[in-house]
């Protein structure tokens, strides 16, 4: 077992089904857990009887905010006041994988002392890295701390039906909130810009011991999804009939068990797609916001809410709100959007625009000295 450690699982399946890799990996989660809690956003058939097997913690909801929205209602509405400080760990984990393909207590094998909270596999692209949502361990001192409750709390909605907002305010928005709050971090994998959604072959190669569902909908090629299969079946010791199970029922177009027929693979036709990254964009952001204060945000739109929630927001700079060179848009986040006028050249704006869109602004209005531009002019 994994020290004294509470699980929250969120589940959720369209059609209420529960497969045999969501029993696999309760049953991995349930060894390593004090106490392990299944959130439903829905509902599950008959499948139930099967989760009460391995726990009787059973919490269903609306299908509404994701796994973010079911642990924010479980850690308020489920447990009781101070509950949660009992534990010496808190795992958070979502059904959006097949895996691990080695033993969990393996994975958690490398959360050690130099780090607070864990997770499988840290991202970098767009303006800042991040550990990926889809499982994270938090200690005994975060726990304590009430940062886990506070940032659910005043910085997540259980409500929300968009899920870029949600990967914005959870996935990044946490990670750097923890970080800000001087919490260290670790992950058991490092890869950085391939895309898991489209290339898992590459992050199975690269160590990742999980692939992501949506890869078999996602992925560049049937080239990627077979050798993805065959690096599983050659180098883990693993039932990959839990997972074909799964991926044959959801996608019963690909054909999937046939994949051995397929072999060998075309090299030529495998294809690894990585993230695009702004170079050093998140340690000029830091710097910019622990140098100056009073600061505006240029743009209104997922670059900017990604870099207000991921940076702006903890911060105790008077924010000043959004600049775009529309009319006025009244707010965005809550924050007040302002229209461009030339009165705000000398105060200090951070450019949250795409790289297209940061080219037609400085030919529009020019290049202002004070203002942070995260795509180099």
């Amino acid at each position: 077992m994994f020290g004294n450690a509470l699980t929250i699982f969120s589940f959720y399946e369209q059609e209420g089904y529960v497969d045999d890799y969501v029993i696999y990996l309760l049953e991995q989660l349930q060894v390593n857990s004090e106490r392990l809690i299944v959130v439903v956003n829905g509902a599950i058939n008959h499948g139930r009887k099967r989760i009460e097997e391995i726990t009787k913690e059973i919490y269903i909801r609306e299908n509404v905010g994701y796994d973010s929205g079911a642990y924010k209602d479980v850690i308020f509405n489920y447990l009781n006041e101070g509950e949660l400080q009992k534990y010496d760990y808190l795992i958070l984990c979502n059904d959006t994988f097949y895996g691990p393909f080695i033993p969990l207590a393996n994975i958690l094998s490398k959360f050690n002392d130099d780090c607070d909270f864990f997770g499988l596999n840290y991202m970098r692209n767009s303006i800042t890295g991040y550990l990926q949502s889809f499982f994270l361990v938090f200690n005994k001192r975060i726990i304590e701390s009430q940062c886990i409750e506070d940032y659910f709390k005043n910085y997540i909605s259980e409500d929300e039906y968009d899920i870029n907002k949600i990967y914005t305010s959870f996935e990044t928005g946490l990670f750097n909130y923890l970080k800000y709050n001087g919490y260290k971090y670790g992950s058991y994998s490092n890869i950085q810009l391939v895309n898991p959604y489209y290339s898992g072959n590459e992050v199975l190669k690269q160590g990742l011991p999980i692939l992501k569902k949506r890869f078999f909908l996602d992925s560049s090629s049937m080239e990627n999804i077979i050798e993805a299969l065959s690096w599983i079946n050659d180098k883990y010791d693993f039932d990959l009939n839990i997972l074909l199970r799964s991926v044959e029922r959801r996608n019963p177009e690909l054909k999937i068990k046939e994949w051995e027929k397929r072999l060998p693979i075309d090299k030529n036709n495998i294809v690894v797609k990585y993230d695009s990254s702004i170079a050093n964009a998140e340690k000029k952001i830091i710097e910019y916001l622990n140098n100056h204060e009073e600061v505006y945000v240029y743009g209104a739109g997922g670059l900017a809410e990604l870099l207000y929630k991921s940076f702006v927001i903890f911060r105790n700079n008077s924010f000043k709100g959004f600049i775009t060179t529309k009319k006025s848009e009244g707010s965005f986040l809550g924050k007040p959007v302002y229209a461009y006028n030339s009165e705000v050249d000398s105060s200090n704006v951070i450019v949250a625009l795409n790289e297209s869109n940061t080219k037609g602004l400085l030919e529009q209005i020019g290049y202002k000295e004070r203002w942070l531009y995260l795509y180099e002019k």
